[in-house]
């Protein structure tokens, strides 16, 4: 599935809706938070990295979880594009 950056964009999703879950999964996986990592991953959305390119990219720090995190990453974007383009 196509991801609408536009939308992306347009809505701020990544800041106001993205954001706080990366940094809750990412502290539910390390057991504290993880500053720099959050940034990290928000930014490469920012450059609309492909699933599969950012899962090659965090694998080695997230290591089991990469993929689930990543699986369950995208599924929130794309639930919360679909949300903002019914709803604006």
């Amino acid at each position: 599935m196509d991801v609408n950056w536009e939308a992306v964009a347009r809505y701020d999703i990544i800041t106001r809706n993205l954001q706080s879950w990366i940094d809750k999964k990412i502290q539910d996986i390390f057991g504290e938070p993880e500053e720099s990592l959050v940034d990290f991953v928000c930014a490469k959305l920012r450059e609309r990295t492909a699933p599969a390119a950012l899962e090659e990219e965090l694998v080695a720090v997230l290591d089991s979880d990469c993929g689930v995190f990543v699986v369950k990453l995208w599924r929130l974007l794309i639930f919360t594009i679909r949300q903002r383009e019914l709803t604006g």
